[in-house]
């Protein structure tokens, strides 16, 4: 099958930039909402007949505003470029499970599920010490666990339809490179395995053993005591 993105480290980068951007002006919209309180307040405690001769702060509360309008505008826009990138990413992933599954939900994964999957993968490994370089190449398949029960049911239920998944490592992200229904059964341990390249395994030993020194075998018959 055709590879399909699940994540990708330029559309995650051009998501973060609008994030952080959306940070910035939710702040400055903060800002702009107690300032804009502040004036209100402000106007409510002024006696009536004053009110209207002031027109200093009027033109204030009236920019006030107009910012907040303007951000508004500008925060809407940045979310809607968000929800694009993310729609462009998820939507081929969600077209190609739902052909796989059909109309079975219960046990089968989503689109989502997947993605997660991709990122937990990324994480263990990274953890594990593999570098950016040599992580690409890695791969991970998984079958969902069957429905838990009882033995005595389990014994009589027929099995459940699932989604085997395997994905593949690649510079940009993870790509699904396959997808098939598969079946599970009551009280079924998952089925998941990740695979690495030599280079990959060579760093999680460096890893795991880091700190560690091996002593030479005393030899036959003397005491190490």
């Amino acid at each position: 099958m055709a590879r399909t993105k699940v994540t990708s480290r330029k559309i995650d980068g051009q998501i973060a930039k609008l994030q952080n951007q959306i940070n910035k002006l939710s702040m400055k919209r903060s800002d702009i909402i107690r300032r804009i309180e502040h004036l209100e307040q402000k106007f409510q405690e002024c006696p009536n007949d004053n009110q209207p001769r002031d027109p200093k702060f009027q033109a204030d509360l009236k920019s006030a505003l107009r910012s907040r309008s303007l951000l508004d505008d500008q925060l809407e826009n940045f979310r809607e470029q968000q929800r694009h990138l993310e729609t462009s990413l998820m939507n081929p992933l969600v077209e190609k499970l739902d052909l796989v599954n059909g109309k079975a939900q219960a046990h089968t994964l989503s689109a989502s599920n997947v993605v997660f999957l991709a990122r937990e993968t990324e994480e263990l490994l990274m953890n594990k010490g593999v570098t950016q370089k040599n992580i690409i190449g890695a791969e991970v398949s998984l079958r969902p666990a069957g429905k838990k029960a009882s033995n005595a049911y389990a014994a009589k239920a027929s099995s459940s339809i699932t989604t085997r998944v395997r994905l593949r490592r690649v510079t940009d992200g993870w790509r699904l490179i396959e997808a098939k229904r598969d079946h599970c059964y009551v009280n079924q341990s998952e089925a998941k395995s990740v695979h690495v390249h030599p280079a990959a395994h060579a760093d999680i030993l460096r890893t795991a053993t880091r700190g560690i020194l091996v002593s030479p075998q005393p030899e036959q018959g003397t005491s190490v005591s």
